[in-house]
């Protein structure tokens, strides 16, 4: 049984959203953000620990969705936009685990 057809935004598939940014569409990032924010936000909170600060877990969103938008030239090698978006926030965590603290 097919899906009915949406107009809705909220409905296009983040695979669009991601086509629709690299040809410059501001809303497709701002859908995107929507959407990613509290599984990056969350990730980087269980990684960084239950005594992180605010502005530390912040950084690491931050970090992610700078490294999603810069790799919108690159060669996608994952299959979807999803497993994209935890993977950079991942790098964006261990990055920060081998930095030195207080420095």
């Amino acid at each position: 049984m097919a899906l009915p057809w949406s107009p809705d935004p909220a409905a296009t598939t983040d695979e669009r959203l991601w086509e629709r940014l690299s040809e410059g569409d501001q809303r497709a990032f701002d859908r995107l953000f929507e959407r990613y924010l509290p599984r990056i936000y969350a990730l980087a909170a269980r990684h960084c620990g239950e005594g992180a600060e605010r502005a530390e877990i912040e950084s690491v969103v931050e970090e992610a969705f700078e490294r999603l938008l810069a790799s919108l030239d690159e060669p996608r090698r994952v299959e979807t936009f999803a497993v994209l978006a935890l993977s950079v926030t991942r790098s964006a965590l261990s990055r920060r685990a081998r930095e030195p603290r207080g420095s």
